[in-house]
């Protein structure tokens, strides 16, 4: 009931009293609408949420979580007050389906967005790894790291369960494509000590017909054929051995791609043939 102040008896207040407010001032909803709603109910395989609106809201246990989950009662309670989405609308029945799970995956999505923008550094867990690279959780996604961008020496089967450092390379949520770099965090967090023009003395990791690979602290760059000398090389194997520590001049440093090239020839005027 309602009192004026004086106490006196105004009218009764009921369910189809309410149910006329809503009406009155044309409580719609659509499909896609974020909605704050209330759970009054409790089921089996569902729970009743009012939204505020005449139909009544209904929340499933496979929309509300992915998996791990057998009960609302581990992850939901009565009477919890949370944001939904609108997944259908009956129009023959008062009920409006509802999710959660699609509304994190949604805004998942524009985190992930927010933190490729922003360019920055997450430290992320590592659930597993496969012949292509490592598996990592952001945002209840599933995101990949491909081998190309681990640094060197890296033992994937060491990193399952720990957090590493890592940046975002690309972001595509039409082909469900999330991938991240280990070797762009660490080359940005030393973007203040690395530079272009610098003299560095790496290791000899992998000799190719096109150049040398070489390891300055974890961090893989390449030494191209054309930065070695500038006299025709037959050979590489012949002057470079694997192993062996070659100062090098940094003369390229992407850190958004995670790359890092060097020159032998623009530090010394020496032939190889006399070095070697």
């Amino acid at each position: 009931m309602i009192y004026s102040p004086n106490f006196s008896y105004i009218h009764q207040f009921t369910h189809k009293n309410f149910v006329q407010l809503i009406k009155k001032y044309d409580y719609t909803f659509n499909e896609g609408d974020i909605v704050a709603g209330i759970v009054f109910s409790m089921e089996y395989e569902g729970a009743l949420v009012d939204i505020g609106a005449s139909n009544v809201g209904y929340l499933s246990l496979n929309t509300l979580v992915s998996s791990g989950f057998d009960n609302f009662d581990q992850i939901i309670g009565i009477y919890e007050t949370r944001e939904f989405i609108i997944m259908d609308i009956k129009n023959k029945y008062p009920q409006v389906t509802l999710s959660v799970r699609y509304l994190e995956y949604i805004r998942a999505w524009e985190r992930l967005k927010q933190i490729y923008s922003e360019n920055l550094i997450l430290r992320l867990h590592v659930s597993s790894y496969n012949k292509g690279g490592l598996i990592v959780n952001v945002e209840g996604l599933k995101a990949f790291v491909p081998n190309s961008h681990l640094i060197y020496h890296t033992n994937k089967k060491n990193l399952v369960n720990k957090l590493i450092p890592l940046k975002l390379l690309e972001v595509d949520e039409e082909k469900n494509l999330v991938v991240f770099s280990y070797i762009c965090a660490i080359l940005q967090t030393y973007k203040k000590k690395l530079f272009i023009g610098q003299i560095v003395i790496g290791q000899i990791l992998n000799i190719e017909s096109y150049g040398l690979f070489i390891d300055i602290g974890n961090i893989k760059g390449l030494l191209h054929i054309s930065e070695i000398s500038n006299y025709y090389i037959d050979n590489l194997h012949e002057i470079f051995t694997l192993g062996k520590s070659l100062k090098v001049m940094i003369v390229h440093l992407d850190l958004a791609r995670g790359r890092i090239s060097f020159s032998l020839k623009q530090i010394t005027s020496t032939p190889l043939v006399e070095q070697y």
